[in-house]
C-alpha cells in the first residue's frame, strides 16, 4: 500500500481550510472597521436645530452672493462654507483667528454657520 503524502491528509486539509476562512473573516472585519472610521458623521453645530432646518435662521439670513450695498473689489476674497466647516477650520485655511473672521462677517460667538453661506475673508 502506498503511503499518503502528509499535505494531502484530510486532517491537514481541514486545518488549512479553517485557517483560510479565519483570515478571510478577519480581513473583512478589519475592512469594515477601516470604512467605519473613514466615514465621519457630520453633526450640526447647533443641536437644538432640527435636521431639516433651512439655511436661514433668525440670527443669520443667507443672501445671494453679489447682493451687497457696496460693490466688491477684485481683491475681496470669499469662502463658501461646506458641510462640517466651522469658523476655526476656515480661519486656519486663511491664516486668521476665528474671532477676526467672525467679526468681519458680523457673527458673534455661538451662532450657527450654515453650509452654503458666503463669508468675506479679511486681509491678513
Amino acid at each position: 500500500m502506498r503511503k499518503q503524502h502528509p499535505l494531502t491528509r484530510p486532517r491537514f486539509l481541514v486545518c488549512l481550510a479553517v485557517v483560510v476562512v479565519f483570515h478571510v473573516v478577519v480581513a473583512i472585519v478589519c475592512f469594515q472597521i477601516y470604512q467605519a472610521r473613514r466615514t465621519t458623521q457630520i453633526t450640526p453645530a447647533n443641536p437644538a436645530l432640527p435636521k431639516s432646518a433651512p439655511a436661514q435662521t433668525r440670527e443669520f439670513v443667507l443672501e445671494p452672493a453679489g447682493n451687497s450695498d457696496r460693490p466688491e473689489t477684485a481683491a475681496t476674497r470669499t469662502h463658501v462654507v461646506k458641510n462640517g466647516e466651522n469658523f476655526t477650520v476656515i480661519a486656519r485655511k486663511y491664516g486668521l483667528t476665528p474671532s477676526r473672521l467672525m467679526s468681519a462677517n458680523g457673527y458673534t460667538s455661538g451662532q450657527v454657520l450654515p453650509a452654503g453661506a458666503s463669508l468675506k475673508i479679511p486681509d491678513g
